[in-house]
């Protein structure tokens, strides 16, 4: 069908008489309709219901600026910017067509007035940013360049048009459309039925942690540790030790210090970790179902948990249970002050005839207080780390992958244990993901975690 489309010229109208002339002229070359303010006349009651409807009509809206911005409504805006905001508005195609500012102007060409040059430079601004804009410099380059840029737009953007009264369909080919249309409908009905169909007999995954659906923990505030104390360096020597000390044992001592002082400082944090895990540690395993009514094949469950709440695998905890205190360099002035006292305390013994004294100057040896048999239950058995689940670099989250779940079937990787510590109270959420070959997307939920 041929397609005639209706095409609304906007834009000033004394400065760019000429121009528009030369842009209808195009037009109707090209065989279809301009339409713009020729056909308002000035005594129109409302002017600007008359120009709205002339743009709902039209295919294409072209507006042409020059250097004039034009008669202004009420509102302040003028009629050419109005129509322009508005055809936007509406989703008619608008082609903006701006005169180049360097090119030489006459008098009656040029805005006078300053409050409606800055109008006129924001109206361009706004314009620059259309998609569909050109520049021009004299009317008959403007003529060309909307002729192009209609071609263009009645093939990027196609619209609905004028045709022929013998060319519009007839009631016949009508009413085929119809039984088309609601063919169509009614396959998409079915094609919806059927996918639910298939969405059926999927895999459905659940995953527990020891099998519940929530997970309560206690915190205990009483977390006191007896920590090591960490050593400092020898600045001097008393006067009645110095024949018990040389200066070579106080260097060595005090170039070990800095070594000392880090391992004893990551050991009094272990042992803080120690002490949370007898008092608050809370074992797991995980439990991971199909319930649906297919196989699942390569499926990843990732358990992301709280930044409250500290994930220890096996191997962390069994180097907790076997924590051992860091070696600690001799400090060369309690040696020497033992072997004062020694020296000292065995001068009386002579003399009172008692030798069994020195018996009880047996220097006591720093030991850890504390008992692994909480922690060994915790965990049982020391198991092999299990191939199926693993703890992520980031700390606080695993990642289990199974090959192949057939349904109605569960697995519990027992094979692994892991320990929950809370380190504050309150209600949190342990973040389930989960992914196999036959989920279209990833499917997520949250565990409720509740630490009284």
């Amino acid at each position: 069908m041929d397609k005639k489309y209706q095409i609304f010229i906007s834009s000033t109208y004394t400065d760019l008489r000429v121009a528009r002339n030369k842009v209808i002229e195009a037009i109707l070359t090209m065989y279809h309709f301009p339409v713009g303010m020729e056909m308002f006349s000035a005594g129109d009651d409302d002017q600007w219901t008359v120009i709205k409807q002339t743009i709902d009509s039209s295919d294409y809206y072209v507006v042409i600026i020059g250097h004039r911005y034009g008669s202004v409504a009420n509102d302040g805006i003028s009629y050419t910017e109005k129509e322009y905001d508005y055809a936007k508005q509406n989703g008619i195609p608008v082609l903006a067509f701006i005169r180049e500012r360097n090119v030489a102007t006459t008098e009656e060409e040029r805005e006078k007035i300053p409050e409606l040059q800055q109008k006129l430079e924001k109206f361009i601004e706004k314009a620059k940013s259309n998609k569909m804009v050109s520049f021009w410099t004299t009317p008959d380059d403007l003529a060309t360049k909307v002729t192009l840029a209609l071609y263009k737009a009645f093939k990027s953007h196609p619209r609905s048009g004028w045709i022929r009264a013998d060319e519009a369909p007839s009631p016949q080919l009508g009413n085929e459309l119809a039984e088309l249309s609601k063919e169509n409908r009614d396959l998409r009905i079915q094609l919806e039925e059927l996918k639910k169909q298939l969405n059926v007999n999927k895999p459905k995954l659940e995953v527990l942690l020891n099998n519940q659906t929530h997970i309560e923990l206690k915190y205990n505030e009483d977390l006191y540790v007896n920590p090591l104390p960490i050593p400092e360096k020898i600045t001097t020597i008393p006067e009645h030790l110095k024949e018990y000390v040389n200066e070579k044992e106080v260097e060595e001592y005090n170039k070990a210090i800095p070594e000392a002082i880090e391992a004893i400082q990551h050991y009094n944090a272990q042992l803080r970790i120690q002490k949370k895990l007898t008092q608050n540690g809370f074992n797991f395993n995980i439990n991971v179902k199909n319930i649906g009514s297919s196989k699942a094949n390569s499926i990843y469950v990732d358990i992301y948990f709280p930044k409250e709440i500290l994930l220890l695998d096996s191997d962390e905890v069994e180097e907790l249970i076997n924590l051992k205190q860091p070696t600690i360099p001799n400090n060369p002035i309690k040696t020497a002050e033992r072997k004062f006292n020694q020296k000292q305390i065995g001068f009386k013994a002579a003399l009172l005839g008692n030798f069994d004294v020195l018996s009880s100057l047996a220097y006591p040896s720093a030991s850890s207080a504390f008992s692994t048999n909480r922690i060994s239950k915790l965990l049982g058995p020391t198991t092999p780390k299990s191939a199926f689940s693993w703890k992520n670099e980031d700390g606080n989250s695993i990642t289990v992958k199974i090959n192949s779940l057939i349904h109605k079937r569960g697995r519990n990787l027992e094979e692994e244990e892991y320990v929950l510590i809370p380190t504050k109270p309150g209600e949190y959420k342990i973040r389930i993901s989960i992914i196999c070959e036959e989920y279209p997307e990833t499917d997520t939920f949250d565990i409720p975690l509740i630490v009284k």
